[in-house]
């Protein structure tokens, strides 16, 4: 097979030296990777692609830009978790784990004593004896409820 590498580029003619569609080959141009107007321009184009994709190098500026938006993003976000720490903004978790577990255990004690307290005003209030089992039960249906929600502290 005898090329004209000075010849003017068509689909066509591409197409019977590398071995491909036409249609491929017009698909290629349309997308910028075959440019130029000889066969050796499209050759050399073509085979720049190829390596360009072979090396894993995005195929277009906009990946490029996205991954480059994507790092600096990241960078801005550790500078700021940074300043943070230095101005003693941040709360760290093993400190704030053991204040969180002593407040619930005030709520829950708290929770647990007030069925007497409200027991004694009602009474007091409506001149009745209130059974404060009724009340406490409904506090540990609350307590229990509430354990859902706070299990994995």
């Amino acid at each position: 097979m005898n090329i004209d590498l000075k010849a003017r580029a068509t689909p066509t003619e591409f197409s019977r030296i590398i071995g491909i569609s036409r249609q491929a080959v017009s698909k290629q141009v349309k997308k910028g990777h075959i440019t130029g107007a000889t066969n050796a321009d499209w050759l050399m184009s073509y085979a720049d692609n190829l390596r360009k994709k072979a090396s894993g190098r995005p195929e277009n500026n906009e990946e490029i830009q996205y991954q480059s938006m994507r790092e600096k993003r990241a960078s801005a976000d550790l500078k700021e978790l940074e300043l943070a720490r230095i101005q003693e903004t941040l709360i760290n978790i093993d400190d704030l784990k053991p204040l969180l577990e002593s407040a619930l255990q005030h709520f829950r004690s708290e929770l647990l004593s007030l069925s007497s307290r409200l027991k004694v005003k009602i009474d007091a209030l409506y001149d009745i004896d209130l059974d404060a089992g009724i009340i406490e039960e409904l506090h540990k249906q609350a307590l229990r409820d509430f354990s859902q929600y706070t299990k994995d502290l």
